[in-house]
């Protein structure tokens, strides 16, 4: 097939579908390749984890954002998390510099096994958790 005839089958294609990057409430099995924290231009911050997911082949993002409204949730989501998956109990102080303290963390957290659930709430926000027991791979 020459290159004219690739572009001419691209002309009928109509990239502006949208595609469906979200995935349904249930448990995917997956590797944490890092540990960010994160800033936007807005000053939002947050704390992200790119989950491999194993049979999906896809990543998935499980962003634990600190708002005024949801700071102290997520940070005891993610204090829970970490504890699971490094067996460390964070301090306050570890949180002078959150990027320092993802970087440190990331070297824990990456390559760790994990069972990601994801189970939408009656707000339809979903959300997500680790399992590290009884891993299949």
């Amino acid at each position: 097939m020459s290159l004219a005839d690739i572009f001419k089958e691209l002309e009928t294609t109509d990239f502006t579908e949208k595609k469906d990057f979200s995935l349904k409430d249930g448990e995917y099995d997956g590797v944490i390749e890092k540990l960010e924290f994160k800033t936007n231009a807005k000053g939002t911050q947050w704390f992200s984890f790119t989950v491999n997911l194993i049979a999906e082949n896809k990543k998935y993002f499980a962003n634990l954002f600190m708002t005024e409204k949801t700071a102290k949730w997520n940070l005891t989501k993610f204090r829970n998390i970490i504890k699971s998956l490094t067996g460390e109990a964070l301090t306050a102080e570890d949180f002078m510099n959150e990027v320092e303290l993802a970087q440190r963390l990331n070297n824990d957290v990456a390559g760790k096994e994990v069972t990601l659930i994801l189970e939408t709430n009656k707000n339809g926000f979903q959300n997500f958790k680790f399992e590290t027991d009884e891993m299949p791979f």
